[in-house]
């Protein structure tokens, strides 16, 4: 028998799979008690019992998790198979959907304390490479550059391809090897334009377009790293001037509404510069940190006004690299998949409803169930998603907080939930 665990800090949430037999169904303990968190029957997952009778469902405890100690965990993990018969296999997460939009500003080519002998541009080359690298083969992923082409003035909206050139743009493709050349190819060659006003919303608007046109599953998100504001509104209206900003709440409204309407969720990374804007002096931290509040990346406690903003603020980081390198390898944990697909089980065997488990290990020796929900909108805890039992979905705040951990591993275990599992807290 097999049993898999991944950290998910590796883009995965480790699921371990085990399936009761049929004729194993609704065994009993040998003290002839019930067996361990007995779960409602059906697709939906259902209400939740301990041995006692004690009726428990997710949406009673606090993140959809039950407390227990790590010696029930290895109770029940230690050995499955011969517990109940069961089996074990690696079920697969649903792919997310990754696309990069990147400044390429003549401000990028400047060199900061924070890079040493290197520009911004060359450092964010670096990162995007090891970040690149980092990504599953299964992940679809493209990039788009901004701004990088001459820009007239004009004050009437016009084609987005006036202010925004795409031809260097790499399409939404699954990380396999060609794509993973071309992507490290093209951020090799590509220069910082130092004459290019800077079209944000316009290019926002073709990034957040292949994300639209991409019919791959799973969550949609969007990357957003630039150090400072548009210098053109929508429709490639301005004087194309480099030091002529222009108001950014058109931009942030756009990014509450591709969360709203089409469900893609924006980071945002802030470069150095950002703390103070080249032509202004101004410090234009407050409208990247409400553009990720926006795209829903936002942390708990954060503020527009700083100093914990809600965007990856590297603006003060003493060494941009790797501050840059960070952020984004925190970004990649967190386009973890909260949907899995079960895989079928052996002949002769069945996935038993009633005995389900979900074990949630936080990284620091502290173990929880996640309880099933049986709820209509699912907030805590899992629910299965389909009748067939195939498809299996971590709930919204649950799942918010596996991915802000990656220390955190997460157990799925069907049809093996022999031992009494008595929780640490009601």
């Amino acid at each position: 028998m097999r049993s898999y665990s991944f950290l998910i800090a590796s883009g995965i949430a480790g699921l371990f799979l085990a399936c009761s037999s049929a004729k194993n169904s609704g065994e009993t303990s040998p003290s002839g008690g019930s067996t361990g968190i007995a779960i409602g029957a059906g697709g939906g997952g259902g209400a939740t019992g301990r041995g006692s009778g004690t009726q428990m469902v997710a949406e009673q405890t606090p993140n959809g998790l039950l407390q227990i100690t790590a010696s029930q965990v290895q109770s029940i993990l230690a050995d499955p198979a011969k517990v109940c018969a069961g089996w074990a296999e690696e079920p697969e997460a649903a792919a997310s959907v990754v696309e990069f939009m990147v400044d390429v500003s003549g401000s990028m080519n400047k060199t900061t304390k924070s890079t040493g002998t290197q520009s911004k541009w060359q450092v964010t080359q670096d990162a995007l490479h090891s970040a690149i690298d980092a990504l599953p083969a299964s992940l679809p992923v493209g990039m788009t550059f901004f701004p990088n082409m001459r820009v007239d003035a004009k004050f009437t909206a016009r084609e987005t391809s006036a202010c925004v050139n795409t031809s260097n743009d790499v399409a939404i493709a699954p990380l396999i090897d060609a794509q993973r050349t071309l992507l490290t190819s093209t951020v090799d060659t590509m220069r910082a334009n130092p004459e290019g006003a800077t079209p944000t919303h316009d290019a926002y608007t073709v990034a957040l377009g292949d994300l639209r046109a991409n019919t791959s599953p799973g969550q949609k998100y969007l990357v957003l790293i630039t150090d400072g504001q548009p210098t053109q509104s929508l429709g490639c209206i301005g004087t194309g001037q480099t030091c002529d900003p222009k108001p950014t709440q058109p931009v942030i409204d756009a990014i509450l509404a591709a969360k709203q309407d089409d469900h893609v969720k924006t980071f945002i990374v802030g470069s150095p510069g950002s703390e103070m804007n080249d032509c202004t002096n101004a410090d234009v931290r407050d409208w990247l940190s409400a553009a990720a509040r926006a795209g829903g990346t936002d942390t708990t406690g954060c503020s527009d006004q700083g100093p914990n903003y809600c965007h990856f603020d590297l603006s003060q980081a003493p060494d941009f690299g790797l501050a840059l390198s960070n952020a984004l390898g925190s970004i990649s944990k967190s386009v973890v998949s909260c949907d899995y697909t079960v895989p079928a089980p052996p002949p002769n065997q069945k996935i038993d409803t009633s005995l389900v488990n979900m074990i949630y290990d936080d990284g620091a020796g502290a173990y929880s169930l996640v309880l099933p929900s049986g709820a209509a909108v699912c907030e805590k805890g899992w629910q299965f998603t389909d009748a067939a039992l195939t498809k299996i979905h971590v709930c919204t705040q649950t799942c918010e907080l596996l991915q802000s951990n990656p220390t955190a591993m997460v157990s799925l275990v069907f049809g093996c939930a022999q031992n009494q599992i008595t929780p640490l807290i009601q």
